[in-house]
C-alpha cells in the first residue's frame, strides 16, 4: 500500500511537470521580410496596443512598465529594460511575449481582450529589436480636407452668457458672434487668424473649421472657451488697447458709465452731475447740485433714462438723462 502510494505521487509529480513544460513551451517567432526596416509606429505599436498597453501605460503601469513609446520601453520597469537593442534573446519583452519564461505575457485568460502574440507578431517584434529598436520612418500626418458647412445648417448649436448678464456668445456653424444685450446687437466676433480662407475652407472670419460645439465664459476673467473638432480654444479680450483718454476734473466725487460704454456720468463738486462722451470727454449736459456732495451715482439707459445720485446728506437726486 505504501509503495503504490509513492508510485502514484511520483506519477502525479511527473504529470504536473509535463503540464508546466507544455504550458511554457515558447512560441517560435517567424522570420519576417518586410522589404524595409521595421517601424515602431507602423509595425510594432499596433501589436502592443492590442495586447499589452492596456496594462502598461502612463495611467496603469503594472510592474512600473510603460510600453507606449520607445523611450519608456528601453527604460523598462521594476526588472530592468524591456528591450535590449540588437539583442532579442536578452530582451525581457520578447521572452515573456514568446511565453517561454514566467510570467508569460499577456496572461491568459484576462479581462482586457489581450491575446497571445502569434509567430508573425513575435517575428516583427524580434526583427525590430535586431535592427536596434529604432523609431524608423516618421509617419507624415494626413492633411484634413475641410469642406464648407452647408449654409442651411448655420443654426446656433452653442450658447453662453457672461456672469454680468450683459454679453452673449453664440456659435453659429463655425462662427462665434458676441451680442450685447443692452444694445440688442452684435458687437464682435471670435476670429482665428490662423484659419486661412480658401475655396474649400469656407469664408474668412471663422472661429473653428468645424461646428462650434460648446462655449463658456470664464466666471471672473475676460476670457471665453470654445470647442470644435478635437480642439479647445481660449479667447481673451484685448483689454490693453486704449480707445480714448482725457483728463477728468480733480474734484470728481463719483462716476459711472452707461451699459453700452458710450457715455460716463460724473458727480463733480464744482459743476454738479456731468454727462460726457466716454471716448473724448466732451460734455453733453450738466445738472447743478448746489454744492451737494455725491457718494454714489448710477445711470439707467432704459426709458425713462434716469440718473440717480445719492448725496452725503442722505438724499436721492433723480435726473432724467435726455
Amino acid at each position: 500500500m505504501i509503495k503504490s502510494t509513492i508510485l502514484a505521487s511520483l506519477a502525479a509529480l511527473v504529470c504536473g511537470s509535463a503540464a508546466i513544460a507544455d504550458e511554457l513551451k515558447p512560441i517560435v517567432a517567424e522570420a519576417v521580410a518586410l522589404g524595409r526596416p521595421v517601424e515602431f509606429e507602423r509595425d510594432v505599436y499596433p501589436i502592443l496596443e492590442a495586447n499589452c498597453i492596456a496594462c502598461h501605460n502612463v495611467t496603469v503601469s503594472e510592474g512600473d512598465l510603460i510600453l507606449e513609446n520607445i523611450a519608456a520601453i528601453l527604460k523598462g520597469g521594476g526588472t530592468g529594460p524591456a528591450v535590449v537593442p540588437e539583442k532579442p534573446d536578452e530582451s525581457l519583452l520578447l521572452k515573456l511575449a514568446s511565453r517561454g519564461e514566467e510570467p508569460v505575457m499577456p496572461p491568459m485568460p484576462n479581462d482586457r481582450k489581450a491575446k497571445e502574440l502569434n509567430p508573425n507578431q513575435l517575428g516583427i517584434l524580434r526583427q525590430w529589436i535586431i535592427e536596434g529598436a529604432k523609431a524608423g520612418a516618421v509617419t507624415t500626418a494626413k492633411t484634413m480636407n475641410w469642406q464648407p458647412i452647408n449654409p442651411r445648417l448655420h443654426g446656433v448649436y452653442s450658447l453662453d452668457i457672461d456672469n454680468a448678464g450683459r454679453f452673449v456668445a453664440a456659435g453659429r456653424g463655425n462662427h462665434v458672434s458676441i451680442y450685447d444685450l443692452s444694445r440688442r446687437d452684435v458687437v464682435g466676433a471670435l476670429i482665428d487668424p490662423a484659419i486661412v480662407s480658401s475655396g474649400s475652407a469656407g469664408p474668412a472670419g471663422m472661429a473653428h473649421r468645424d461646428y462650434v460645439h460648446a462655449i463658456a465664459f470664464h466666471p471672473t476673467e475676460p476670457m471665453i472657451a470654445t470647442s470644435g473638432y478635437r480642439n479647445v480654444k481660449l479667447w481673451r479680450r484685448n483689454v490693453n488697447n486704449i480707445a480714448g483718454s482725457w483728463p477728468i476734473p480733480a474734484d470728481v466725487q463719483a462716476w459711472t458709465a452707461t451699459t453700452d460704454g458710450l457715455e460716463v456720468g460724473m458727480a463733480v463738486a464744482s459743476k454738479g452731475l456731468v454727462v460726457a462722451n466716454s471716448l473724448t470727454g466732451a460734455e453733453r449736459g450738466i445738472v447743478p447740485l448746489e454744492g451737494q456732495a455725491v457718494s454714489a451715482l448710477s445711470i439707467f439707459q432704459a426709458e425713462p433714462k434716469w440718473i440717480v445720485a445719492a448725496t452725503a446728506d442722505a438724499k436721492i437726486v433723480v435726473v432724467r438723462n435726455t
